[in-house]
């Protein structure tokens, strides 16, 4: 399994995956290998599931790479090689790792793909989807996006997150439905490991204070505008509960412009390490991503008996059971969303009810089966393409 360097030192939804899959291939002795090139900090989780992960040269995505013919061939011959030296029947490639199917045209070996993110509304990915452009270097980049990072028709199989990844691969990629198959995630359970009460003292929260937690980027996709909007609605409301962000940015001049806004309402933490005491010491998770595959950070929080509150959208609806693990919403229903954690904090019989609930649903997202479940996964496409 080749997993890309996201670019940063956070562990985001993909990465997690991945880590998650190594501990599943770990557990359950399957013969294999994980290639991550990125901060040391997170090279270090995969080492810790006892997967056997090393760092080596792979090819890098960009479009004067692919049209250099000496790099191809290099990367490809060196690919052929290690897939020949290393005896490897499939490479599976990470989200965001398509650009590496452009090496193995030769190889025989299954190709699988990884579809994690999703859109509230599903359409076919363009050349122009960044603006129309006649600029011969923006022409290429547009041509280099479409047709070659973001093309699937190289992959023998393609593994959706869930429901949502699995129709944007159809719908918005072109997958041919045989080829993609869902595989729910398997998390691996990090409450054992929480310290209870760690984050409440950092912060100075005392016992009585409810804790709103919300995890992503900081991002406008990520709802990271309408969580600080939400915040400042209960503040004005006289409703004194402890908002927290936890996650970096990408664009720092946005970052800062959201601190400026939101600062006063919403406490950001940007980058932890110690998500799961984040988790163990929230009463709730507000997740108003505009955008999702599925949503790991939703089920991760399962696992608390942490609920949360969600805009209704392909992918997130998926994670979220309205009345069962949380509830669910109007997308951009900032005044309903308010509304949903205030009276869930009025009626601790139902917030009780929904903790209970997450706790439970948190068992369809074992880890002890998720290598048996890829593994079946690629069997099934075998049996079809030797068909």
């Amino acid at each position: 399994m080749f997993m890309p360097d996201n670019a940063s030192a956070g562990l985001d939804g993909t990465t997690s995956d991945a880590i998650n899959v190594a501990w599943s291939f770990s557990r359950a002795g399957v013969a294999s290998l994980f290639v991550f090139n990125g901060p040391d900090e997170i090279f270090r989780k995969f080492e810790e599931t006892g997967a056997n992960v090393r760092r080596m040269e792979m090819p890098i995505p960009g479009l004067k790479q692919h049209l250099n013919p000496f790099y191809r061939r290099r990367f490809s011959r060196q690919l052929v090689e290690f897939i020949e030296r290393e005896g490897i029947d499939v490479i599976h490639l990470g989200h965001g790792g398509l650009f590496v199917l452009n090496y193995l045209k030769s190889s025989a070996v299954l190709k699988v793909s990884v579809q994690q993110g999703a859109t509230p509304e599903f359409k076919p990915i363009g050349m122009f989807d960044g603006g129309f452009t006649l600029h011969p270097k923006k022409l290429l980049k547009a041509w280099y996006r479409k047709y070659v990072r973001l093309n699937y028709k190289r992959s023998d199989l393609v593994i959706c997150i869930g429901e949502a990844a699995r129709e944007a691969a159809l719908r918005s990629f072109h997958v041919a439905p045989e080829k993609a198959i869902v595989v729910r995630p398997g998390i691996e359970g990090r409450e054992a490991k929480a310290l209870q009460g760690e984050i409440r003292s950092e912060l100075g929260i005392e016992p009585h204070e409810k804790v709103i937690l919300s995890v992503g980027r900081i991002t406008r996709a990520k709802g990271v505008e309408d969580l600080g909007n939400v915040a400042r609605m209960l503040c004005e409301r006289g409703r004194k509960y402890r908002f927290i962000f936890v996650g970096h940015e990408r664009d720092h001049a946005y970052g800062k412009k959201i601190r400026a806004e939101f600062g006063r309402y919403v406490t950001f933490l940007g980058h932890r390490v110690d998500i799961a005491n984040l988790y163990a010491g929230a009463d709730l998770l507000a997740h108003l991503s505009h955008r999702e595959g599925l949503g790991l950070v939703v089920i991760e929080a399962l696992e608390f008996g942490v609920p949360c509150v969600a805009w209704d959208i392909p992918g997130v609806s998926e994670a979220v059971e309205d009345g069962v693990t949380g509830c669910t919403l109007r997308f951009g229903d900032l005044e309903g969303a308010a509304d949903a954690i205030e009276n869930l904090f009025e009626n601790p019989a139902t917030l009780e009810a929904l903790k209970s609930g997450a706790r439970k649903r948190f068992t369809r997202y074992s880890i002890n089966d998720y290598a048996g479940r890829i593994l079946a996964a690629y069997e099934a496409r075998l049996r079809v393409i030797e068909n």
